[in-house]
Formats: structure tokens, sequence, C-alpha cells
């Protein structure tokens, strides 16, 4: 059953999804008084989307790990990175009335999932990945 290497992305997904749908006052914006914190927070929901994703491929995968499919499921992160940042915006954009979606904040979603993606690459052989061993029971 592949779905289990990709729980915690999904439990991860829907953590965002919430936290996207949440109203922000201007009171609590100003909280932090750094500039763009938004942004920061964009980026590292979707790094850590990004990386659980690509753990995720590394798993199920892990007895086939040819160099053209490990690109193959990294070029499938980005794309899914991708399109869950935009569709966030939209969703924000289009069916919330009290947040809106921010090409800015789509921008920080992707630059993100690229640093989830950097972040496997050098970390896949290391005892971080022996974390998620659970999966593969």
């Amino acid at each position: 059953m592949a779905f289990r290497f990709f729980l915690p992305s999904v439990i991860w997904g829907l953590i965002i999804f919430v936290l996207i749908s949440v109203p922000v006052s201007s009171d609590e914006s100003s909280f932090f008084d750094i500039p763009h914190f938004d942004k920061i927070v964009h980026t590292t929901l979707f790094c850590v989307f990004a990386f659980l994703l690509s753990i995720g491929f590394f798993l199920k995968d892990k007895k086939n790990l040819e160099f053209s499919n490990v690109r193959k499921h990294l070029w499938i992160v980005f794309l899914l990175g991708l399109g869950y940042g935009a569709i966030t915006e939209m969703f924000q954009e289009l069916l919330l009335t009290e947040r809106t979606g921010s090409f800015w904040d789509f921008i920080a979603n992707t630059a993100g999932t690229v640093f989830g993606i950097i972040a496997f690459k050098f970390t896949k052989n290391t005892r971080i990945i022996k974390v998620f061993k659970f999966l593969e029971k």
C-alpha cells in the first residue's frame, strides 16, 4: 500500500489548507514586526510539504533508486508543490472573504517547494530519513 509513504505529506497539506483558511487580523500580522513575515511562513510551509513528499517517493521506490527515477520524482514533487501553491492562492482569492490570494505568496510557495527539494537532496542519505522508517512496515 503505497499511500502510507505519503501520509505525512498529506497530513501536512491539510495543515497548510487549514492555516491558509484562517482569517488573519491586522493586529496579528504586525505581532512579529518582521517585514514580509507571511512570506517566510509560506516558504516554510511549502518547504516542509516538498520535503515530506520527496521522502514519500524515496521510501516508496527505495529498491529502484536509479538516477532517472529520483530525478523524475523530484520533478513530480516540484509540480505538485507548484500546483498546490497555485490552488491555495486561488482558493484564498476566490472563495475566502477574509483572505486574499497573492502572486508573491505563490512565489514564496514555489520557493519553499524548491528549498524542500534541495533539503531532501542533502539529507536523503542521512539519519533524518531513518525517522520515517516506520512507514515501511
